[in-house]
């Protein structure tokens, strides 16, 4: 049988695991600082998606961590520009399985929703002062830009919705004749 290992031992390989744990730590902060961001990874993933097809362009693979951030983030302005937003993200939504389709459309009508919801709040009063009215006036603006970005989605992942059903009846009845 085997001996069981001395306390000497089990406490150098516990400050040795400590060690790797601390220079892991330390690498994954010094990416986070020197690195790209994960929205100009993302934005970057998008431009090889579309190029793929191009010639001379670089190979495109897919990413679940830059697609799980792009199914996130494709509201908010400050991570997908609006240029990115229309002539990348939107093509490549809608080549998404039928079920993400349907999970980005729900996303995208929560969104609406809610815009919706608080658009109907009451506003900011003209006397609570400039910086809650700024404040206010900013944070209206931007949930329009969402809601119109979820708008957009949703008309974009239906017509694909409605495209591959269409096609899949095509399918049948071909294949029925």
């Amino acid at each position: 049988g085997t001996l069981p290992m001395s306390k000497k031992k089990i406490s150098r390989k516990r400050q040795i695991g400590k060690k790797k744990l601390r220079q892991k730590l330390k690498k994954l902060a010094d990416c986070a600082e020197n690195g790209p961001s994960a929205a100009e990874l993302a934005i970057e993933y998008l431009r090889r998606w579309a190029a793929q097809n191009e010639v001379g362009s670089t190979v495109w693979k897919f990413s679940t961590v830059r697609q799980s951030y792009l199914l996130r983030s494709w509201p908010d302005r400050m991570k997908i520009p609006s240029d990115v937003f229309s002539a990348h993200l939107l093509p490549y939504l809608q080549t998404l399985p039928m079920s993400g389709l349907h999970r980005t459309i729900d996303q995208a009508k929560a969104i609406v929703e809610a815009e919706f919801v608080e658009e109907h709040a009451p506003a900011a009063a003209p006397n609570d002062g400039d910086e809650i009215v700024a404040a206010t006036a900013e944070r209206e603006a931007l949930s329009k830009i969402r809601r119109a970005r979820a708008l957009k989605v949703m008309q974009a992942l239906l017509d694909a919705v409605r495209t591959r059903k269409s096609q899949d009846l095509s399918m049948s009845t071909t294949n029925k004749a």
